[in-house]
């Protein structure tokens, strides 16, 4: 298994244009990429995982600066600052997380925010390296509720949260400082599928609007 984890960490190293071991501190590192005019941010899944979130654990440039950190869980989805990504598709943003844990004793995450919650929609699916095959992430689906569970309003608002496969490092190579980036950084994809968000209620919305008058 470790011969595995080395091999296939090998092949992504190159990949990424680097030419050591990564937690060796003796990196080249390719030149950064730019985004011509016109183009739209738009990465296959192993893309987003490989050349964004592996670097952001690692700690090299990205290839483009435009991914922010942000704390999703202290903010609904549309206090977001959605619009200020304008790379992409409109109503749609990236941006890299730490995953809270729900309970210190296991490894469930947080998804609850200031007045909702996070729903996972099926299982998460395991995303490989489109040309090497290798498994190196894993991608969950979630849906945006107003209001607390199990009772929540089902919002517009989906997200796509990608996280790196643990094996890829060989257990030697994972001290503890890379141990804890691999379980909490993920990246996620978050936008929303309605045209607008008008005419959508929120829990106490209604009330809040008689409020100010």
């Amino acid at each position: 298994m470790a011969s595995e984890s080395f091999d296939s960490l090998a092949a992504l190293m190159a990949d990424l244009g680097l030419d050591s071991n990564p937690t060796a501190g003796e990196i080249r590192v390719e030149e950064d990429l730019n985004l011509t005019i016109g183009y739209r941010f738009s990465p296959y899944d192993y893309e987003l995982i490989l050349y964004y979130l592996l670097k952001k654990i690692l700690d090299l440039p990205l290839p483009l600066n435009i991914i922010t950190e942000i704390d999703l869980h202290q903010y609904d989805p549309d206090q977001l600052p959605i619009s200020e990504f304008s790379y992409g598709k409109p109503g749609e943003a990236y941006f890299f997380t730490q995953r809270e844990r729900k309970y210190s004793c296991n490894s469930l995450s947080k998804r609850t925010t200031t007045t909702g919650y996070w729903k996972a929609t099926g299982l998460d699916v395991k995303v490989f390296h489109k040309k090497l095959h290798i498994h190196i992430g894993f991608k969950k689906t979630m849906v945006f509720y107003w209001g607390k569970a199990p009772e929540g309003i089902r919002s517009p608002w989906i997200m796509h949260e990608y996280r790196l496969n643990p094996f890829l490092f060989p257990e030697a190579q994972q001290d503890d400082t890379l141990k804890s980036k691999i379980e909490s950084y993920v990246v996620c994809r978050i936008r929303d599928k309605s045209d607008s968000l008008d005419g959508i209620e929120r829990p106490g919305q209604g009330l809040d609007e008689k409020n100010k008058d």
